[in-house]
């Protein structure tokens, strides 16, 4: 299961796997967030000091710098052996022009005539070539150390011949036919040994040597020879965009621009039927005709052909008019528009007030509303939409401008553009939020909201978003109906009324079908609801609250909004994010010409090279809301949320649930990922949260980068506080119901490597967690010397129904030191099963497992190899075919010592083939002396052994006193499932209904005065204001309804106001700004 995870993540971020040729393909190294094997070998890779980058695609970490003096990566095995056929493909950046060899794929045995398969680059001369041991050759193209991406495929051919002159090499898809230089001879015959694995970016003799100086990335290794097709094919994966409109005009100008190529030597345009224009260079004006595809052949340096290609529609840019009854809206716009049909052709300014009220609105393709600096556009039970086979252009609410909508009688619906409501370059935060809508539908969008640039210092971006919906799904509709977005029995937020686990469709938006978008994005559904970019985007500076979205303004559950079936919900890149109150249901992975993308509910990332400290938070805030119903919930989702380089994320009261089963669940399915965290520093928050039939519940992943937490630039990691705590993972969706073919496969998964520079500013503590009948529960990886504490989680396994696999209930692996393992309970399934492991420590630095109760397994504790300095007191072990194991060499020092017994139990019967103690392959037990207590009957006597020296009575001592566990105070863990729901609207049955008073809370932003105009009162208010973090901060009564409030003394920073009276509340957000 593990391999699956690691080709499932890095396929979020890699080119289109069905572009790969698979047929004999043994090895497949993409090196997205790691160096392993795609393919199915199992041949992993151990990085030694090469560093992720953003690979030739855009994708970040998706590539590897080696330094040319120390990195390289070194896998398990190595390839094919002796003269048979085999094929290497990779993509290589190089500036390095000595005439030095640079290994870049190597194995085999150096010291045997043609014994070795080493792909070098500049052996005696520039270019890339073969060494065998006892010959070598290049094959020119000095083109390759132009610091730009370059791809080589070397293929040895067996039919073609088994000599080092004979084999094929082939730079960007050309097949080198010259040998600039040799050394010793070009007659050799392959023979390649077995001794060395394959080593990538150095000479594997052993990795010492001939140490590559650039970028590598994408390698794929075959068992047969690759025909030129496949190595064009490959050639061909991920190529670079042209830039430009791909649905225009008829007659209408264009330009478009290709990527440009480094060294190019010519450009050469092809257009589709209809179209004039013509360039030499990467930039072209055209005028436009038909629709078909725009080619450009590039010839690059080296004397390839590189193809980039865009494929465009072709509009007449105006709605078709009936004879009677509708009508045309003029290019500037005020005012009340109301009832009927409206035609828009061209862009549109909304001046002033405008509203669109009772009417449809049929809109031209790539046609823009424009709001400008000033102005409001409301909405109000209006329809827009495309009116052809196109998309329109959207909404552009300018600095300063905003939209509402007011949801009464009905919902508004927007639809077919291709950015719905587009709010960018913001230079303030202003008066009136630019964004205030409530129950709005935005359907068929390519994306919904995008909210993109501002200024430094806008690091709080309030709006209001509630009680909306963002999917993509074929609607009816006529010129004075369509759906509505409430929670009614035909709202498109209703939850069926047996939707009791918020699977069976719970707001299945009436059965509509989900669809495609219309063209340039027909072969896809709606991208994203809201697409969140370089908002707050300060180096080094602290965190902010961000864009905050449903926050302040979720006054009750039923606020929620729905983003369903589209690619990802919230899409964040260089911002931060505050959300709460969100369902995302039925998040679509599906496949675009860049690759794989969507399926997620919460994406947030941090572009190349970026060090802002960004922020993620998606748990309740404000009284009455701490439980799931206001935290955000993800159903059949392939990932709930996924960061990468995000510092702080604070997830509580979630909720991820799907239907896999072993039949449909894996790499592309949904309940794939819960949470996914990657980043170079972090401070996470997860608690309080449920995961139910999840394949991987919660995945922390640590790779070192650089970062700034104030004091300059340092790479490395940068390793804050960690808490998962009183969580529930179980593998049933229901926790009541037997599990039947669905499963949790990994529930806490926490890496970062022991090799990375780590400034520790914090520790980690995964605690009073509830892990119910999965087949993995916690592991803690490498991680150097950060403190983990895992300690009173309540962790029962289940046999892996899947694979054959090792299981655990808590690992640490390689651990440098800090890990505390204490106070848990766990159990399995019994004795048969011996690859389940309770606890597992291997080759951990004094780990401390104290106090742990275990029960019903094959294997209790087991350390493997040295973990010098273990502390293993206090533990109990009851129905084991193994208490304490010590496999291959396992070794934990004297537990206890002289008047300290160690306080270990082992409970109920034991013998014949149930030991207390067992070693493996070992005589760790001589320097593994067990001090017990005099005269326990739980003392162990039954010492077993499979090629190891086992336990004896000399290594049982006697000592008197007892040991004592000490009351950790921790929390318990969850008894059930958290999440309390109702038949009728899938939400929580405690929630308390509060009558809504109306209030005006002005100015805002605000110095430090207030005033408060409350209407609709029933008695005296009560007024508190609460921090961010629910800390109130202020309170005054008052008997007006009109009160003002000197807040000065509070620091700049944004509150919420609650104004409570006997029978009424109300909420509002304050920023205070001086």
């Amino acid at each position: 299961m593990r391999k699956k995870l690691l080709v499932a993540l890095a396929a979020i971020a890699s080119v289109a796997f069905s572009q790969v040729p698979t047929a004999g393909l043994i090895g497949r190294w993409e090196f997205s967030g790691n160096a392993n094997d795609a393919s199915g070998s199992g041949n992993h890779g151990t990085v030694s000091g090469a560093t992720l980058i953003t690979d030739r695609c855009g994708n970040l970490n998706s590539a590897y710098n080696f330094n040319g003096t120390s990195d390289y990566i070194e896998m398990l095995f190595p390839g094919p052996l002796g003269s048979s056929a085999r094929s290497v493909s990779f993509w290589a950046r190089s500036t390095n022009t000595t005439l030095s060899p640079q290994a870049v794929f190597d194995y085999g045995f150096s010291n045997a005539m043609g014994g070795e398969f080493e792909v070098i680059y500049n052996y005696n001369c520039n270019g890339v070539g073969i060494d065998v041991s006892n010959e070598a050759l290049i094959r020119s193209n000095s083109c390759l150390m132009n610091n730009d991406w370059h791809h080589i495929v070397v293929v040895l051919d067996p039919t073609v011949g088994t000599q080092i002159g004979q084999l094929l090499i082939y730079v960007d898809g050309v097949l080198q036919t010259t040998i600039s230089c040799f050394v010793t001879g070009t007659t050799a015959n392959f023979n390649t040994m077995a001794t060395w694995p394959i080593t990538i970016g150095s000479g594997a003799n052993p990795p010492s040597s001939r140490y590559f100086q650039g970028d590598l990335d994408d390698y794929y290794l075959y068992n047969r020879a690759l025909t030129a097709a496949e190595v064009l094919q490959l050639f061909n994966m991920c190529p670079a965009p042209i830039l430009g409109n791909i649905n225009p005009c008829i007659g209408t100008g264009e330009t478009y621009t290709a990527t440009p190529v480094i060294g190019a030597t010519a450009y050469n345009w092809i257009l589709p039927g209809g179209w004039s224009g013509t360039s030499a260079t990467n930039t072209i004006n055209t005028t436009v005709g038909t629709a078909g595809v725009i080619t450009v052949n590039i010839t690059n340096g080296c004397g390839a052909i590189v193809t980039q290609t865009l494929a465009v529609g072709s509009n007449t840019c105006a709605c078709p008019q009936a004879t009677s009854g509708i009508q045309v809206l003029p290019t500037t716009t005020t005012g009340i528009i109301s009832g009927g049909s409206y035609i828009i052709n061209q862009n549109t300014t909304l001046t002033g007030g405008t509203t669109f009220m009772n009417a449809e609105f049929l809109i031209a393709p790539n046609v823009q509303l424009i709001v400008p600096p000033g102005g409001q556009f409301v909405l109000k039970n209006a329809h827009l939409y495309g009116c052809l086979n196109g998309m329109w252009q959207g909404i552009d609410v300018q600095d300063g401008g905003s939209i509402v909508s007011v949801p009464v009688p009905h919902s508004s619906l927007i639809e077919d553009a291709i950015i719905a409501v587009n709010v960018n370059n913001i230079t303030a935060a202003h008066w009136t939020p630019p964004i205030e809508i409530t129950g709005v539908i935005f359907n068929k969008n390519h994306t919904a909201i995008n909210i993109r640039n501002s200024t430094p210092s806008v690091n709080n971006l309030p709006v209001l978003i509630k009680e909306c919906v963002f999917t993509s799904r074929a609607m009816p509709f006529t010129s004075v109906t369509w759906p509505s977005s409430d929670v009614t029995a035909t709202g498109l937020r209703y939850a069926a009324p047996s939707a009791t686990t918020g699977l069976t469709a719970p707001y299945n938006l009436l059965g509509y079908a989900l669809t495609n978008t219309k063209p340039p994005y027909s072969t896809q559904p709606g991208e994203t609801g809201i697409l969140i970019n370089n908002i707050g985007n300060v180096p080094g500076g602290a965190t902010s609250t961000g864009v905050d979205i449903g926050v302040f303004y979720a006054g009750n559950d039923t606020q929620f909004n729905l983003f369903d079936g589209i690619g990802y919900g919230m899409d964040v890149m260089d911002a931060s994010l505050t959300t709460m109150n969100n369902v995302f249901q039925n998040m679509l992975y599906f496949s675009t010409s860049s690759g794989m993308i969507g399926g997620t509910g919460i994406r947030g990332r941090m572009s190349a090279g970026s060090l802002m400290n960004a922020r993620l938070s998606t748990s309740p805030i404000g009284a009455g809301t701490q439980n799931t119903s206001y935290g955000c919930r993800f159903w059949e989702c392939y990932m709930g949320i996924q960061t990468d380089n995000v510092y702080e994320i604070d997830a509580q009261y979630g909720i991820c649930r799907s239907t896999q089963t072993f039949a449909n669940g894996g790499a592309w399915g949904p309940g794939n990922t819960g949470y996914f965290f990657r980043s170079n520093r972090f401070k996470y928050t997860v608690n309080f949260s449920e995961f139910n039939n999840i394949n991987y519940a919660l995945y922390m992943q640590n790779n070192p980068g650089n970062y700034d937490m104030g004091s300059g630039v340092i790479n490395g990691i940068y390793a804050g506080n960690i808490e998962v705590k009183q969580n529930y993972f179980g593998a049933e969706v229901s926790s009541s119901t037997p599990i039947g073919t669905e499963y949790l496969a990994d529930a806490i998964h926490l890496t970062g490597p022991n090799s990375a520079a780590w400034q520790i500013a914090g520790s980690g503590s995964i605690i009073s967690n509830k892990i119910n009948r999965a087949y993995r529960g916690v592991s803690v990886f490498e991680m150097n010397n950060y403190r983990v504490s895992v300690n009173g989680n309540l962790i029962s396994l289940v046999d892996d129904n899947m694979l054959t696999a090792q299981q655990y209930g808590i690992e640490g692996v390689q651990k440098q030191g800090g890990l505390f393992v204490m106070s848990n309970t766990l159990s399995a399934t019994g004795t048969s099963n011996p690859f389940i492991r309770l606890v597992y420590c291997k080759t951990d630095n004094a780990p401390t497992v104290t106090c742990n109760k275990l029960s019903a397994s094959y294997n209790a504790f087991v350390f493997e190899g040295p973990n010098p300095g273990t502390i293993w007191n206090g533990n109990t072990m009851q129905n084991h075919a193994r208490g304490l194991h010590l496999l291959s060499n396992g070794s934990i020092g004297p537990q206890g010592g002289p008047g300290a017994p160690s306080g270990n139990q082992w409970l109920g019967a034991w013998g014949g083939p149930n030991f207390q103690t067992f070693t493996t392959a070992s005589n760790a037990a001589l320097s593994a002396q067990l001090f017990v207590s005099a005269g326990a009957i739980t003392n162990p006597i039954f010492h077993g052994n499979a090629g190891g020296a086992p336990y004896n009575p000399g290594l049982i001592t006697v000592t008197p006193g007892i040991y004592s566990c000490k009351n950790l105070n921790l929390p318990a863990p969850p008894t059930n499932r958290l999440f309390a729901t109702s038949t009728s609207n899938e939400e929580n049955d405690n929630a308390i209904e509060l009558q809504q008073m109306d209030v005006e809370l002005f100015p805002n932003p605000s110095t430090g005065q207030v005033m408060i105009n409350a209407t609709e009162t029933d008695g005296s208010l009560r007024i508190r204001i609460m921090d961010i973090n629910g800390k109130v901060v202020f309170t005054q009564n008052a008997q007006s309804e009109n009160i003002r409030l000197d807040v000065s003394s509070l620091k700049e920073a944004v509150y919420f106001v609650e104004i409570n009276s006997n029978t009424k509340t109300a909420y509002k957000k304050l920023i205070i700004s001086k």
